[in-house]
């Protein structure tokens, strides 16, 4: 997500992140190294997947940002799903002890 999330921000080159912009750095995003880049990237990524905005700047990046939204969305599902099953096995494996 990450390395999809810097390749579309590098074409355009309009998106600057809320938290890069936050902490006042004096050179644009565009003009750091390589490796700055990619962390801010691979940072946005992860914060996108859990439900944050990553205000995009163009309709590219709306898009991907929705997808990355829904998949987040369904990785958290997925978790929540999972932990039900298991609550659920315990609390029958419980129920059959306790009627021996």
């Amino acid at each position: 997500a990450a390395c999809i999330l810097y390749y579309i921000a590098s074409i355009t080159e309009d998106w600057i992140p809320v938290q890069f912009d936050f902490y006042g750095y004096d050179t644009p995003l565009y003009e750091q190294p390589l490796a700055i880049k990619y962390i801010v990237s691979f940072y946005t990524a992860v914060m996108s997947l859990t439900g944050n905005d990553i205000n995009p700047g163009n309709g590219t990046q709306f898009f991907i940002s929705s997808i990355l939204l829904v998949f987040g969305a369904l990785i958290n599902a997925n978790i929540f799903g999972t932990i039900a099953v298991i609550a659920q096995t315990f609390s029958r494996k419980s129920q059959r002890f306790q009627d021996q």
